[in-house]
């Protein structure tokens, strides 16, 4: 699709924007000119620009990344959402008390660490059941290879039962498919080089 077709095809497709205001209406007025025009005590009058400026900026902005997707023949996939940050700290605190109680050491990880496991390599999933993250089991970050301390290349997102039980049973990986623990070390060993 050339670029005129694109742009002819957006017109009809976005309803028609407000006219942009005039130059005149851009100017920046200091205070002292705002009060000499209109007294000490009157506010500087709000033309509605100042508030709609940045939406339609943002609505540009959007448009625009949709365009050259579109121009490049792919689909717009939309962002996963950030961790709030209570979610983060929550999480970072549970994998400290985790490693401290049940490991007796000290974790070497961040909060923007434990977002970047949960978000980008794990994907807000369960990596052996594929629970999500905010379904009816809590999931919890802990060791994969329990010699190893907790870093990006060994931290794994489970559900809090299938944690425990990993983290308590003798041969932690005698109950997993072997093409499982083998595709979990393989999306470690991707995020060491992706991440670290």
């Amino acid at each position: 699709m050339d670029a005129r077709r694109l742009l002819k095809r957006l017109r009809t497709l976005l309803p028609t924007s407000p006219a942009l205001p005039l130059p005149s209406q851009c100017l920046i007025h200091s205070e002292t000119a705002v009060e000499h025009e209109l007294g000490s005590r009157a506010a500087p009058p709000d033309d509605g620009f100042q508030r709609r400026g940045a939406v339609l900026a943002g609505l540009g902005h959007a448009t625009a990344a949709a365009c050259m997707w579109q121009l490049a023949g792919r689909t717009l996939q939309p962002g996963r959402s950030l961790m709030a940050r209570s979610q983060r700290e929550d999480m970072w605190k549970a994998l400290l008390r985790r490693e401290r109680d049940v490991f007796g050491c000290a974790c070497a990880l961040w909060p923007e660490d434990v977002e970047v496991l949960v978000n980008s390599v794990w994907g807000r999933r369960c990596a052996l059941s594929g629970e999500c993250l905010g379904g009816e089991k809590s999931l919890v970050l802990t060791r994969w290879e329990r010699v190893y301390p907790a870093s990006l290349g060994n931290t794994v997102l489970l559900t809090k039962q299938l944690a425990e039980e990993h983290d308590a049973a003798d041969v932690p990986f005698a109950l997993i498919e072997p093409q499982l623990v083998e595709a979990v070390r393989q999306c470690l060993a991707s995020a060491v080089v992706t991440f670290s």
